[in-house]
């Protein structure tokens, strides 16, 4: 809880809370994920907002718009890797017909997704 006194933003069960926390009813605390060097994450969608901030290194990001999902070959919503592209995003040929953008994070950079 003493995360919630700091960033009180993120508190779920305040009303009118809302700039991070979309359906707060649904809310189970926040998600912090750390990569190392070289790792390679599936392309998918995530139902939240996001904030990325990279403390050191790079990482590089391709975003679409959620008018190109029908093309990154997602799995199906009852599949256990829902939100998940089957195609392999070694190199953006996977997705030639989608409109991608690059974008590469260097430190202190932060990104936000809505």
């Amino acid at each position: 809880e003493f995360l919630f006194d700091e960033l009180v933003f993120f508190q779920p069960r305040k009303k009118g809370n809302n700039v991070y926390v979309v359906q707060p009813e649904k809310q189970k605390g926040i998600h912090c994920r750390f990569g190392m060097p070289g790792l390679s994450v599936a392309a998918h969608f995530d139902g939240s907002r996001n904030s990325i901030a990279v403390l050191t290194g790079s990482r590089r990001y391709w975003l679409a718009h959620p008018r190109e999902c029908s093309k990154l070959g997602l799995y199906p919503l009852d599949h256990p890797s829902a939100r998940h592209s089957r195609l392999s995003w070694n190199s953006t040929d996977a997705a030639s017909d989608t409109l991608l953008s690059e974008v590469v994070l260097q430190p202190n950079d932060v990104l936000y997704l809505p």
